[in-house]
């Protein structure tokens, strides 16, 4: 007699492997992208779900794909790539129906994301330091890296140490919010009349 989780185990497998119940393999993804909680790339997700065997490469794809297009999982394309985040309806849906996730998976899943989490921020790094030129100016820099890629890098003046302290704060906390700001505010044309 096998022990129970592996009988889970088993079973729950054969239930991703048919194509039938895509909802499962669906399950498993907004509980990934819930517990990580923090937007994601295609490929570190893909090689999470693959080296975890949530699920092959194919399933995965496809399910993330439809995920997105029901507003269940966010996409936004940055630096060419993808990345993927939980939306208030995936949130929504993973709180209603946790508790078809077999608890084996959720379980694995609980041991491991922090790892994967701890990869995903370190492929997305946020640096704010300043440096005081004298009592009534402090010159703060600014810097995004994503995947060893410097995708901001920007110094600015601040009028005193407090204010150099307070942009470098709101920089830790909103690095990807500013910095979209930043992106959309150089790519729009300006009116002129």
């Amino acid at each position: 007699m096998q022990p129970r989780n592996n009988i889970c185990y088993n079973l729950f497998m054969e239930k991703i492997s048919s194509s039938k119940d895509a909802a499962a393999c669906k399950l498993l993804i907004l509980y990934v992208l819930e517990k990580l909680n923090i937007a994601a790339g295609n490929i570190e997700l893909t090689g999470y779900i693959i080296e975890e065997r949530l699920m092959d490469f194919l399933s995965f794809q496809q399910r993330i794909n439809e995920l997105t297009a029901t507003g269940h999982i966010a996409s936004v394309p940055r630096d060419g790539k993808t990345l993927y985040g939980i939306t208030d309806k995936g949130i929504a849906l993973i709180s209603e129906m946790r508790d078809l996730i077999p608890c084996v998976e959720k379980n694995r899943i609980d041991r491991t994301i922090y790892k994967f989490n701890r990869h995903v921020i370190n492929e997305r790094s946020v640096v704010a330091d300043y440096t005081p030129e004298d009592e009534n100016k402090s010159i703060v820099r600014l810097e995004l890296n994503e995947g060893g890629f410097v995708a901001l890098d920007l110094k600015i003046a601040a009028a005193s140490k407090e204010e150099a302290r307070f942009i470098c704060n709101n920089w830790k906390t909103r690095a990807m919010e500013i910095y979209s700001g930043i992106v959309d505010l150089l790519l729009n044309q300006p009116d002129i009349d």
